[in-house]
């Protein structure tokens, strides 16, 4: 069996590029398969190269997003609430 790293992180709606270059860094050396992000205010920083970003932010306001290595795509996200998001959207109808 496989072994995936994962890493959860409140990033406090960061922008500079000093602190996105670190974020940036800290996901390429620990070579994380799953990233978790909380308080994303601008999904521009995420474009990392070799992931696939899934955003939930709502208009001016601080969110989520989850990074995850472009071979395992996520179709599906449903949170506890039962929201159903299909790649980063929220959606009306179930998963």
């Amino acid at each position: 069996m496989q072994s995936a790293k994962i890493a959860s992180i409140n990033i406090n709606g960061l922008s500079t590029r000093t602190q996105v270059g670190m974020l940036l860094d800290f996901i390429r050396r620990h070579d994380l398969y799953f990233v978790f992000l909380q308080e994303v205010t601008d999904p521009a920083i995420l474009n990392v190269t070799g992931y696939a970003t899934y955003l939930n932010i709502v208009a001016k306001v601080r969110g989520t997003a989850i990074l995850t290595k472009h071979d395992f795509p996520l179709t599906n996200v449903t949170s506890t609430d039962g929201t159903c998001y299909h790649r980063g959207l929220q959606r009306p109808s179930s998963c």
